[in-house]
């Protein structure tokens, strides 16, 4: 049995929340048999990515969001190839983690999952983007 989350519509095995364990869902909302989903005020993209980078420059902070949205707007607007939009991402990856060493996690939850979920969305051909390979490393 599972239970679906109304908002996103992913589904949650009932065995997670045993012993009243719960569970944040991707899309924000956390998850449990005693209260359903229960929406949380903080989790938008701009909120999380305050929180994220809150020791950061305001600067750096606001040249990263337009670098994200700029590969975000390739993704859903142009037909520029795979492989290009993949190099893009690499070359931010790499920027980010030179000035933010400790966030790769971080960037790889927030932005790499991001830019996944854009191109299965809207220009899914049977490639994904940035496949990983065994190590879970994407090459």
């Amino acid at each position: 049995m599972s239970i679906r989350c109304p908002g996103c519509g992913r589904e949650f095995d009932v065995t997670v929340f045993e012993f009243n364990r719960s569970v944040r869902c991707t899309c924000g909302r956390e998850v449990s048999l005693a209260n359903g989903h229960r929406e949380e005020t903080w989790m938008d993209w701009e909120s999380l990515e305050k929180e994220i980078f809150a020791n950061v420059d305001r600067r750096e902070c606001d040249a990263i969001r337009r670098e994200a949205d700029r590969i975000s707007s390739l993704i859903l607007s142009s037909d520029m190839p795979r492989i290009d939009i993949e190099n893009g991402i690499r070359a931010f990856r790499k920027r980010v983690l030179q000035l933010h060493p400790d966030k790769e996690d971080l960037f790889e939850s927030l932005y790499v999952n991001r830019f996944r979920r854009l191109w299965a969305q809207f220009r899914d051909c049977g490639q994904p983007l940035l496949p990983e390979n065994r190590d879970g490393e994407y090459p």
